[in-house]
């Protein structure tokens, strides 16, 4: 594809680049009104409020977990690298 159009490799990482921006941009657009829906249905609306808060602390704590293992597994900064 870079030979047909006369691309090289930076400029092909760009359009790699622009084509995953714009992908993942119109997915998370398109999952949350379904996601909404989904919920509306199997949640009561007095519990729709509350039924977010446990999901959210849990993968926020294994979040950090995450980050703190990697930071202990790979100790390279990026100006090592």
């Amino acid at each position: 594809m870079m030979r047909d159009l006369g691309l090289m490799l930076l400029e092909m990482s760009a359009v790699f680049s622009a084509f995953t921006r714009s992908y993942s941009l119109f997915e998370i657009r398109g999952a949350f009104p379904n996601l909404a829906r989904s919920l509306s249905h199997w949640c009561p609306a007095r519990e729709q409020d509350a039924s977010w808060t446990i999901p959210f602390y849990i993968t926020a704590s294994l979040c950090v977990v995450d980050a703190a293992a990697w930071l202990a597994i790979d100790p390279n900064q990026p100006v090592e690298a």
